[in-house]
C-alpha cells in the first residue's frame, strides 16, 4: 500500500459543497460496521445542529463516502440538502488504501462492538500483509498482531481471541453484537465442533424469533442455553476443557468494562476520573485469564 510522503500528508483537500443525495455509502461499510441506533443518531444530529459539521465528510471522486457515514445520516435527518466534503482525488485507483482509510476512520468513532472490532482486525491483517509484500511475519503472529492491536488499544492476543468468534454461526455473532451473550462464552463456542455450533445456533435462532421476548429475557434464555451446551460438551469431550469459575470471573470483568465504556461514551466529562492505563491493564489481564482458561494444557 502506498504511503503518503510527509509533504503530501500535510496537504488536505479543499472543502467543497456537494448535494447530500449524491453521496453514497462505501460498499464495504455495512460489511464491517452497523449503523448508529436511532437514539445515537438523534444525539449526533442534535450535536451537529448545535455545533455545525466540525469535520467535513471525506469522499472519493465518484461520491463514495470514505469518512463520515454516520454524519451524513445525521445531516439527512436534519433535512440538509448540501454538505461540506473533501474529495480524496489522491486515492484514485487505490481501492486498498480507500478501504484502509474507511477502517481507520471508524476506529476513532463511537465505541465499537466486539464483532466490529473482530471484522476490522481480520481485514486490517490482510491489508497489512499485502502492503508489506510478505516481508512481515504471518498475520496474527509476532509484531503484526501487536501493531494492529495498538490501533484498537488492545493486546494482539485479545484480538486473536476475539477474531475466533467470526468463525461461529451468524446467530452467535448477532448475540454478541446485541450484548445478549458474553464474548468469553462465544470464544468457547468457537472451539466446539461445527455440528454442535450449528445446533446451538439453531436453538438461539428459535429464541430470537420468539414473540414477546424483551432483550433481558432473551439474554437470559440464550445464556442459559449456551451454558447447558458448553457444560454438555465439557462432559462428553476430554479435550474440551472447562473452567466455569475462571470464565465466570472473566465474563464479569468483561461485562463491567463494557458497561464502563458505555457510560464514558455517553458522559465524556467523566473520563477525567478514570485511569485509562488501568483500563488497558485490565483488558490485558482479562486476555491472559481467558487464554489460560482455554489452553489445552489447562485442567
Amino acid at each position: 500500500m502506498k504511503r503518503a510522503t510527509a509533504h503530501e500528508a500535510e496537504v488536505e483537500p479543499a472543502t467543497e459543497r456537494r448535494n447530500i443525495d449524491d453521496l453514497r455509502p462505501h460498499e464495504r461499510q455495512s460489511a464491517y460496521f452497523d449503523d448508529l441506533s436511532e437514539a445515537e443518531l438523534q444525539r449526533l444530529a442534535e450535536s451537529i445542529d448545535r455545533n455545525g459539521l466540525e469535520t467535513p465528510v471525506q469522499i472519493t471522486t465518484d461520491n463514495r463516502i470514505i469518512k463520515g457515514h454516520q454524519r451524513v445520516r445525521a445531516c439527512k435527518l436534519l433535512g440538509w440538502t448540501e454538505i461540506d466534503v473533501r474529495v480524496r482525488s489522491d486515492l484514485d485507483g487505490n481501492e486498498e488504501q480507500i478501504e484502509y482509510e474507511l477502517l481507520s476512520d471508524n476506529l476513532d468513532r463511537r465505541q465499537m462492538t466486539p464483532i466490529e472490532i473482530a471484522r476490522c482486525y481480520r481485514r486490517l491483517k490482510t491489508i497489512e500483509q499485502q502492503k508489506s509484500d510478505g516481508k512481515r511475519k504471518a498475520a496474527g503472529t509476532g509484531n503484526l498482531r501487536d501493531v494492529i492491536g495498538r490501533k484498537f488499544e488492545m493486546s494482539g492476543r485479545n484480538l486473536e481471541l476475539l477474531e475466533k468468534i467470526l468463525d461461529t454461526p451468524e446467530e452467535v455473532q448477532q448475540s454478541v453484537a446485541r450484548r445478549l451473550l458474553p464474548v468469553s462464552a462465544a470464544r468457547r463456542i468457537a472451539r466446539l465442533p461445527a455440528e454442535q455450533q450449528q445446533t446451538l445456533a439453531n436453538d438461539i435462532a428459535d429464541w430470537m424469533e420468539s414473540d414477546g421476548m424483551d432483550e433481558n429475557r432473551l439474554a437470559h434464555a440464550i445464556k442459559r442455553l449456551v451454558k447447558e451446551q458448553l457444560s454438555k460438551a465439557a462432559r462428553e469431550s476430554p479435550n474440551f476443557k472447562s473452567k466455569p469459575g475462571v470464565l465466570t470471573n472473566a465474563a464479569t470483568l468483561e461485562t463491567t468494562l463494557a458497561k464502563l465504556e458505555r457510560v464514558l461514551d455517553k458522559r465524556p466529562e467523566l473520563r477525567a476520573h478514570v485511569s485509562l492505563p488501568s483500563l488497558k491493564q485490565a483488558h490485558g489481564i482479562l486476555g491472559r485469564v481467558i487464554e489460560k482458561s482455554e489452553s489445552p494444557a489447562a485442567d
